[in-house]
């Protein structure tokens, strides 16, 4: 019932991202059940793509079929050297890096008979947390691997803080620790860091890391294995759904692209279908040590129809848009001045106006609401309010709605990710305004699968 359309799922649990590119193709892995009966005993699940909308699923790439990976193969990355691909994977009890190499069609993937390729933590180190191996290839022409960790005694505290250790490679088999490239307190980087990813963007590289809470990233300088941040932590998605981003350097289209895990909200996670993968987007640096967040330009192959394209004045009377329904949608909201006053957009309303999920721009306030007070009637559903501060002049609202699954991308620099839960008829829209006639651009269309 709450399965999405044109998000990346699978047919039971699906968790995290690491994404990838070759022979052009785009390859997607994400953690999902070895079995349905034990769910934390992870296996990597493989859709591939040739233009970034359309997917099929593969074969399980790899499952916890030996000692050292017996209760899960967890997070990891994807390298690609002289046309073969390297997975590289964490196993847990106790935890260790593991590498499983793969045919150049990616459909066979082989442990490395070594295994563990990293077994032990860094002796000199007190740590949590010994995960998520995030490999690339360097200016440099060598192999670089990123571990997510908690170190305690950090920063003249007892408490634990969040860091990253880094390790080289010349052949990706064999690794050498070279120490802790990136470390931040408690306050700002919580307790330990999760799936940390690294790219280079513009003038400037991103690290950008989950810490067990919303991601962040920031902005610096990778010198001599140590990330030298020019910005404090800076908030990635303000919704409450994204998790496990993966950076991936798109060199055929001159792009990094990010794909993440959407999870699901309140007591969600108990349904059949469970998860899915984030819209792919690009990023790019702007000014003020900012990021620019776009849809990738493929999903514009995903629209179905065109239901509105137009300027209106949106006023006090409910705007029904053309008395459209739907639960899979894009729209794309528009206003080309300082305005004051209030919009109300209601969409997934049903009949009796008791269900409908909601965004109220404040002009006047510069802030933004995803309201869910009233999005579901199931039990269990979180019913919480999001909210954002804004830059309302010349404000554009970007969305995508999927059934379950809200995207939002405002002014194309701050993103909100969310889940709602109405029931399958809560498929009207009202769009209107309070105390003020405001004119505003409305774009609307339906969306068709991302299956092939």
């Amino acid at each position: 019932m709450y399965k999405p359309k044109y998000h990346i799922t699978t047919k039971g649990f699906l968790q995290n991202s690491m994404i990838t590119f070759f022979e052009k193709e785009y390859h997607i892995f994400f953690l999902t059940p070895n079995n349905d009966k034990e769910r934390n005993y992870h296996a990597w699940g493989h859709v591939r793509s040739k233009n970034l909308i359309h997917w099929k699923e593969d074969n399980i790439a790899i499952k916890p079929d030996k000692e050292y990976d017996k209760y899960g193969c967890w997070n990891g990355s994807v390298a690609i050297k002289d046309e073969t691909p390297y997975l590289f994977y964490t196993g847990i009890n106790p935890e260790s890096q593991c590498l499983a190499v793969g045919d150049k069609n990616f459909k066979k993937f082989e442990k490395y008979e070594q295994n563990p390729i990293i077994k032990n933590r860094p002796e000199e180190l007190n740590i949590t947390g010994f995960r998520d191996p995030y490999v690339w290839l360097d200016k440099d022409k060598k192999w670089k691997m990123i571990l997510g960790c908690g170190i305690h005694g950090i920063i003249g505290t007892h408490y634990s803080g969040g860091g990253v250790l880094i390790y080289e490679s010349s052949n990706l088999y064999s690794w050498e620790y070279k120490g802790v490239m990136f470390k931040r307190s408690l306050a700002e980087g919580g307790f330990y860091f999760e799936t940390p990813n690294y790219s280079n963007i513009g003038d400037l590289d991103i690290l950008m890391v989950s810490p067990n809470a919303p991601v962040v990233y920031w902005l610096g300088k990778l010198k001599n294995n140590s990330f030298e941040s020019k910005t404090s932590a800076k908030r990635l998605d303000y919704g409450d759904c994204f998790y496990a981003p993966s950076l991936l350097k798109d060199e055929l289209n001159n792009r990094t692209l990010l794909s993440g895990w959407i999870s699901e909200a309140g007591e969600n996670h108990k349904q059949k279908n469970f998860g899915c993968i984030a819209l792919p987007k690009v990023i790019s640096l702007k000014e003020n040590f900012n990021l620019n967040i776009l849809p990738a330009k493929e999903l514009t192959n995903l629209r179905s129809e065109s239901i509105i394209d137009k300027k209106i004045i949106i006023d006090s009377k409910k705007n029904n848009l053309n008395n459209f329904e739907s639960n899979t949608f894009e729209i794309q909201l528009s206003f080309f001045k300082n305005n004051s006053g209030k919009i109300i957009f209601n969409f997934c309303k049903n009949k009796n106006y008791d269900e409908y999920t909601s965004i109220i721009i404040d002009f006047e306030n510069s802030n933004l609401e995803l309201s869910r007070l009233k999005s579901s009637s199931k039990e269990g559903s979180d019913l919480s309010l999001i909210e954002t501060k804004i830059s309302t002049s010349d404000l554009k609202i970007h969305m995508y709605v999927d059934v379950s699954v809200i995207e939002i991308f405002l002014n194309y620099e701050r993103i909100i990710t969310s889940r709602i839960y109405p029931n399958s008829d809560s498929k009207s829209f009202e769009l209107y305004s309070v105390n003020k006639d405001i004119e505003a651009e409305v774009k609307l269309w339906t969306m068709s699968s991302c299956k092939i």
